[in-house]
C-alpha cells in the first residue's frame, strides 16, 4: 500500500519500498496497481493475492471520558515543556531519492539509489573511521532477483569529485554477508580536496553507473 509521506509503494511480499515512478515490476489487483521490487514477489502475488491483500480484523477499544482528560492533559504538558526547550544545531538533509545526514561529527552518513534493475546500491561514509588522509565507505548491494556473483568493488565503485576526476579504492575487504545477492564492501579512498563526492557503482544489473553523493 502507498506510504502518502514518501510518495513510495511497500511490496506487499517483501515489504520494500519501491518507487512508482521507476518501478519496473506490478500488476493490478483489485482496479489498482501494485508495485514489487523483483519478479519473484510478483509472481508470489499473482499466485495467491489474497494472502497477501487480506487486512487483518479491526478491534475497538472503547475509553472512558476521564481516562481519556487525563491523557490528553499529560500530552498537552509534555508539549508544553518541549516547546520551550532549546532546539539541537540543525543538520543539512539532501533532497531527492537520497538520505545523506552531513555535518555530524562522527558515525555514518549513508545516501540510497532508488533500485533500478532490480538491485538497491546504498554508501554508507563511517567519519569515525576515516582519518584526514583517509576516507572509510562502506558500499552494499542488496537485491532479490539478480546475481551479483561477478561484482568486483576494486574495479567497479569509484570516488569521483565535482570536477569529475575519479579516485580508485586503496583497499577494499568485505564486510558483513557476501552472497549472490547481497554484497557488502568496506573500501578505503584517499582524501580529496573538495568536501563534495559521489560514490559511483558501475555496470550493475545494466545500470551503467549509480551516482551517490556524499558530503566529505
Amino acid at each position: 500500500m502507498p506510504d502518502t509521506q514518501t510518495s513510495s509503494f511497500r511490496d506487499p511480499v517483501c515489504g520494500m519500498s519501491v518507487n512508482p515512478a521507476t518501478a519496473t515490476f506490478t500488476a493490478d489487483h483489485a482496479g489498482a496497481t501494485v508495485y514489487f521490487c523483483s519478479p519473484g514477489c510478483r509472481d508470489q502475488f499473482l499466485a495467491n493475492p489474497e494472502s497477501f491483500t487480506t487486512s487483518p480484523k479491526t478491534t475497538v477499544v472503547t475509553i472512558r471520558p476521564e481516562v481519556l482528560y487525563a491523557v490528553l492533559g499529560l500530552i498537552a504538558v509534555i508539549l508544553v515543556i518541549f516547546a520551550f526547550r532549546p532546539g539541537p544545531p540543525s543538520s543539512s538533509v539532501s533532497t531527492g531519492s537520497t538520505a545523506a545526514v552531513t555535518g555530524t561529527p562522527a558515525g555514518q552518513d549513508q545516501v540510497v539509489d532508488d533500485g533500478s534493475g532490480g538491485v538497491i546500491t546504498s554508501a554508507s561514509l563511517n567519519r569515525s573511521a576515516s582519518t584526514p588522509d583517509q576516507l572509510v565507505i562502506t558500499v552494499s548491494l542488496n537485491t532479490h532477483s539478480v546475481d551479483l556473483t561477478d561484482f568486483r568493488p576494486v574495479d567497479q565503485v569509484r570516488l569521483r569529485m565535482a570536477a569529475g576526476d575519479e579516485l580508485e579504492p586503496l583497499a577494499v575487504s568485505g564486510q558483513g554477508e557476501i552472497s549472490s545477492h547481497h554484497q557488502n564492501y568496506r573500501l578505503t579512498f584517499p582524501r580529496p580536496g573538495s568536501a563534495e563526492a559521489s560514490v559511483v557503482v558501475k555496470n550493475v544489473a545494466g545500470v551503467t553507473e549509480r551516482k551517490l553523493p556524499i558530503q566529505l
